[in-house]
């Protein structure tokens, strides 16, 4: 938690002194588990939801419906305040800081801080933080992979749970996107992974719509999900008309 503490303190002294970036179209963590390493940008307002299909099977089949929405606000161009609603679940609060850009074989860097609020819906008891940090590989021709590694607590239990992601990204078409990925989490005693894959349509270049699934298989607990969702942004009028020129 201190660690923590210092991080947040050490970029809002750093903010001042950056370097961010305009980019032309959406990036959205849309779809897929892994966090995109661009924030959303300066004056930019994001949103991404969707609704999520699960099932798992041990001795009996459970199933639910999870409707997401992921807020997010650029206040300069590599730091945003953001917010991720689970309906009925959970509520987190966090910003996200890019770090640096690509450079030769060392990925573009950001990290993401978020603290989940207790008695807000069902579970946790306690602030709850969790902490990511996102690393980026352009490949070239619109391929990249993405890698997410983190630890976070569940609001009841102290031990805290790592987890990670693996993106492997590509273009099907200028306006199709796919990728698939692994990703998974462990405590103390326990681990558990498991993939998905799925594809994305830019509407345009602030709309995004995606569509993907997935699968795991873990200590005789078989698991799949699909989901299907929407990516938009609001960017202000200076910023448009700026960007394309």
């Amino acid at each position: 938690m201190r660690f923590i503490i210092c991080l947040l303190a050490f970029v809002l002294i750093s903010i001042s002194v950056s370097f961010g970036q305009d980019i032309e179209n959406i990036a959205s963590d849309r779809p897929g588990q892994a966090n995109n390493v661009l924030t959303a940008g300066k004056g930019v307002f994001q949103a991404q939801q969707g609704i999520q299909y699960s099932t798992s099977k041990r001795n009996s089949r459970e199933t639910s419906i999870l409707q997401e929405n992921v807020l997010r606000l650029g206040l300069t161009e590599n730091f945003e305040i953001n917010t991720l609603i689970n309906i009925g679940v959970a509520l987190d609060v966090g910003m996200r800081y890019y770090i640096a850009s690509q450079k030769g074989i060392i990925p573009a860097t950001s990290v993401q801080v978020r603290l989940k609020l207790p008695h807000i819906f069902e579970y946790a008891d306690y602030l709850a933080p969790e902490m990511t940090i996102i690393n980026n590989w352009y490949l070239g021709k619109g391929c990249s992979i993405t890698s997410n590694l983190g630890v976070e607590y569940d609001g009841i239990d102290p031990m805290p749970i790592g987890f990670y992601v693996l993106n492997f990204g590509f273009p099907i078409t200028p306006r199709i996107s796919a990728f698939a990925e692994n990703f998974g989490e462990w405590s103390k005693g326990y681990f558990e992974t498991k993939y998905d894959a799925g594809v994305s349509y830019s509407l345009n270049s602030n709309v995004l719509l995606d569509l993907y699934g997935g699968y795991g298989d873990n200590s005789d607990v078989r698991d799949f999900f699909v989901s299907t969702g929407v990516s938009w942004r609001i960017v202000p009028k200076q910023k448009s008309n700026k960007d394309s020129k």
